[in-house]
């Protein structure tokens, strides 16, 4: 659930901003939050 609304949450901020540095920087952040819910796991 919570992983499902980082998903959102960062698609929404790629249609909201097309600037690409702020795409980068989002997707970076989202495998990262991914990576910590694997550890957590």
């Amino acid at each position: 659930m919570s992983l499902n609304w980082i998903v959102h949450f960062s698609v929404n901020i790629k249609l909201s901003v097309g600037n690409t540095t702020l795409e980068f920087f989002t997707s970076d952040s989202l495998e990262l939050e991914i990576q910590k819910l694997k550890v957590i796991l």
